[in-house]
């Protein structure tokens, strides 16, 4: 399912609660139940789309993790280095330690002009390593 249809999903019971508390019987234990029905369905609802939409961007990543390992760059070691930088580039308010490790690891391996600490394949197998390790498939 798509988050539109969770999204359409909380709306119409969101309105089915809301409706259910101004039909319901006019005693005041009634109307409480009602509320907290409404705020019950509304929280899960809201829930259910928030973690539905972590789930897709999750899945997402996995994607643009494999299709990066198995394009074109995965056969040149600078290549797979300067992608896999740029797809955590992409996403280092979700992963920040790992964009920074990433980071120094394209610094050692020489691939900003300074002097390289270790070669660029070593750098490529760790780079890969690292992208298979965030990986959840």
């Amino acid at each position: 399912m798509d988050a539109p249809v969770f999204t359409v999903i909380g709306a119409v019971s969101g309105i089915a609660g809301i409706a259910g508390l101004f039909i319901s019987l006019p005693n005041r234990r009634s109307r409480i139940v009602h509320f907290v029905y409404c705020a019950a369905i509304a929280a899960i609802s809201s829930t259910a789309i928030y973690y539905f939409s972590l789930y897709q961007a999750t899945q997402e990543f996995d994607k643009q993790i494999w299709g990066l390992l198995s394009s074109e760059a995965a056969n040149n070691d600078r290549g797979l280095m300067l992608a896999s930088l740029a797809l955590l580039e992409r996403n280092k308010d979700r992963f920040p330690d790992t964009y920074l490790a990433a980071k120094q690891l394209c610094v050692a391996a020489g691939l900003t002009g300074k002097e390289a600490g270790i070669s660029t394949t070593e750098g490529a197998h760790a780079m890969s390593a690292l992208l298979r390790g965030l990986a959840k498939n």
